[in-house]
């Protein structure tokens, strides 16, 4: 007997990382956590009982399935554990309304673990009648860096998702009743800021576009510039050791950084949340994000409520066969449907736990 952990990674340098590091602190002799794409895993979850499924990605309805993951939790005897990954950093003026309006469509029960990131996001919420346990973010911890950067380079962390997006998002903001024309007009700011930085800087610019921008898009615009340079789908941590002075657009990324001890500056106009809490104090504290978060607390949960099953070499065999088929499958319809924004969100799945084939990871003893 053992349990089986799906551990849904929708975009790897935000992902992988936390969700190995808590895959590592209750591992069991016996246990199986399986690191794969939404999609992989949320077919799975109509063909395996007893599952774990920790983060987000559960609510979507499947096209061919008819069924949400936490449909088939609730009738596989499987186990909701829910971590927001967008869960804190909001425009200040509108943080209330969009997060209300996001979990006003999330149907939780009482039997789902649900975790938030603060003490403001937990009194919201609950006025829908979920009940959340504050956390805080276990991406968001105390971490040491590695080796810090000497070099002169500045680094740029860019997030003007809805402009710079190979793909038309506007019909999922609209969705969210998030107001598209504001959307547009603080990315064509920070655009013409950071153009603005680039043109006025003396030193070398390294950009780190968000997951959810076209690296393609700004390798054209900066082609002819010696000095820029648009960096690969490559790992936060080393994108950050790159440089010591590093700059952002309210991207999540900045607490990223202050994690490793590295202050960054903001070049957006806009107040967001808790980057604008990190910029009030040198000892951060905000109601939008309990730091340090409450590591133990979820280590408990996981340990406590989640569930067993049989996980001998034929059900091992059957699990990574049906992992590495449906992900086949997967890259066939991106390249039919010349899907490259997927790709761009996915990034460079960068797993060293135990074993990695195509873009699935898995911890677990042979």
């Amino acid at each position: 007997m053992g349990r089986v952990f799906f551990m849904p990674v929708e975009t790897s340098s935000r992902d992988l990382e936390y969700k190995s590091f808590i895959a590592r602190k209750i591992f069991k002799k016996g246990d199986i956590f399986v690191f794969a794409r939404p999609w992989v895993l949320q077919t799975l979850t109509n063909i395996f009982a007893n599952i774990n499924w920790l983060g987000q990605n559960c609510f979507e309805v499947s096209k061919l399935f008819k069924k949400s993951v936490k449909d088939n939790l609730k009738f596989k005897n499987g186990q909701l554990f829910y971590i927001d990954e967008e869960g804190g950093i909001f425009p200040n003026e509108r943080a209330e309304e969009i997060l209300t309006k996001r979990y006003a469509k999330k149907d939780f029960s009482k039997d789902d673990m649900v975790y938030c990131w603060g003490s403001r996001q937990q009194s919201i919420i609950k006025k829908l009648g979920i009940e959340a346990q504050i956390i805080g973010h276990p991406r968001f911890r105390p971490k040491e860096f590695p080796k810090p950067s000497k070099k002169e380079e500045i680094l740029v962390m860019t997030s003007m998702t809805l402009m710079m997006s190979e793909r038309n998002l506007a019909p999922a903001y609209v969705s969210e009743e998030i107001f598209i024309e504001r959307l547009y007009k603080d990315s064509v700011n920070n655009f013409e800021k950071l153009i603005s930085f680039v043109r006025n800087s003396k030193e070398n610019i390294l950009i780190r576009n968000h997951p959810s921008e076209s690296r393609e898009t700004y390798e054209k615009i900066f082609k002819n510039l010696k000095k820029v340079t648009i960096l690969p789908r490559e790992s936060l941590e080393k994108s950050l050791s790159r440089s010591n002075k590093i700059y952002h657009f309210n991207c999540t990324t900045a607490l990223d950084a202050y994690c490793y001890g590295l202050k960054t500056n903001d070049l957006s106009d806009e107040s967001f949340t808790i980057l604008n809490d990190l910029k009030l104090t040198d000892d951060f504290s905000s109601l939008w994000l309990t730091y340090p978060p409450k590591i133990d607390i979820l280590e408990e949960d996981l340990n406590t409520y989640s569930k067993k099953t049989k996980t001998g070499i034929m059900f091992k065999t059957f699990l990574i066969s049906s992992c590495l088929l449906l992900e086949l499958i997967y890259r066939l319809r991106t390249i039919i449907n010349r899907d490259r924004y997927q790709d761009e969100k996915f990034g460079k799945f960068n797993f060293k736990l135990s074993k990695s084939i195509l873009s699935v990871g898995f911890l677990m003893k042979t």
